[in-house]
């Protein structure tokens, strides 16, 4: 039994024979697509395979009662809006032409299939609005062999294409077949005391605690570097015509690292149909710059090298930091609307990210969120 329908929630179909059940793991009873009845689970945190239209996610959108339970549409239905943000995109129902958004109506308790896919790369959002109400929020991340935290632990060590339906125990070593049990907290020994599904790293035992035997383990960012974020804009032209280069990357160092651009060599390499379109070295060439954060400066108005006129290193709040290049020069690029992996060197911390593109033989834009 269910109660009214008061809210709305995206949901997988679970298999019972290999679902980990947890106190944090609910499976609930619903409808089956063709009749007869079925189990599901919230979809909290999918895996979207990087493969473009190859491979879709199907979730299931049912209206839900105060206790999350699925439940019967009211009479009229139960209209809400999706919305995708980031690496994911609505595939169907399309009634709009627009994979960011969707207006949709619950009207039976079968709910609506939902059909995503990864919109390139990087991480990516599904809300659920009830009026001007936020009741459901997935979170996604492209790459079956994503591990967010860096911790050796994939986010869906088991290939189900959902992160957190299989949840490790100290039990499972190696961990080679099931998920993080706190993807966002590096905790390589996926401790979980009270047994809830939820590390004990993330779940409140080790954050109330951080002195209490084992929780030295717990590393609240990632233990290896991470590129978050690249924009990249090149604008080509046929010599004598100066071609032009800028770029951006958001990144975070892993827990306890430091750079020293003024001393280590930063090198940025652009990678398209496994040839470099673009590619420079700065050995020792920065100056520090003053302010309540670290931040490095490169500056060259005769642009001798590779074309770079400037660059720019800043930690940002929240443990990020941006590096930016600007560069100019006659046959400088080498670029097409081909997908491209950007990789930085700095120091000893290497960060890579490949990044979809688009435009035409005179401007290329590549963006990842």
């Amino acid at each position: 039994m269910s109660g009214a329908a008061s809210a709305a929630g995206l949901f997988v179909e679970a298999d019972p024979a290999t679902h980990r059940a947890t106190k944090r793991l609910a499976l609930r009873p619903a409808p089956g697509q063709v009749g007869g009845r079925t189990l599901v689970r919230r979809a909290e945190r999918l895996v979207l395979a990087a493969d473009g239209a190859a491979t879709t996610t199907e979730l299931r959108l049912f209206a839900v009662d105060l206790f999350g339970n699925v439940a019967d549409a009211p009479i009229g239905g139960f209209d809400v809006e999706l919305t995708a943000t980031g690496g994911v995109s609505i595939i169907a129902p399309d009634g709009n032409g627009d994979t960011s958004t969707e207006t949709l109506s619950i009207t039976d308790s079968t709910g609506i299939t939902i059909t995503v896919d990864d919109a390139g790369s990087g991480a990516g959002r599904l809300l659920v609005h009830a009026g001007a109400t936020l009741v459901h929020v997935t979170e996604t991340v492209t790459g079956t062999g994503a591990d967010t935290d860096g911790d050796g632990v994939l986010d869906d060590g088991d290939g189900s294409g959902l992160a957190g339906d299989n949840t490790c125990t100290p039990d499972d070593v190696p961990f080679a077949a099931c998920d993080d049990n706190c993807p966002l907290t590096g905790n390589a020994d996926q401790a979980d005391e009270d047994a809830d599904g939820f590390g004990s790293c993330c779940d409140g035992t080790c954050q109330a605690d951080p002195l209490r035997d084992g929780c030295d383990i717990c590393v609240a960012g990632p233990t290896a570097p991470v590129a978050d974020k690249t924009k990249l804009k090149g604008k080509l032209a046929d010599a004598p015509k100066s071609e032009k280069l800028g770029l951006k990357m958001d990144f975070r160092l892993a827990v306890g690292a430091s750079i020293d651009p003024t001393t280590e060599s930063v090198t940025v390499s652009v990678i398209q149909n496994s040839v470099e379109a673009y590619g420079a070295t700065l050995t020792g060439a920065f100056d520090q710059l003053g302010g309540k954060r670290s931040s490095f400066s490169y500056k060259d108005k005769d642009r001798t090298i590779a074309g770079l006129s400037k660059v720019r290193i800043k930690e940002r709040s929240g443990g990020r930091w941006r590096a930016s290049w600007k560069a100019a020069g006659t046959d400088l690029l080498d670029l097409d609307t081909s997908t491209v992996t950007i990789s930085v060197t700095l120091g000893d911390d290497q960060l890579t990210k490949t990044t979809p593109c688009s435009g035409n033989t005179r401007s290329v834009g590549c963006k990842s969120d």
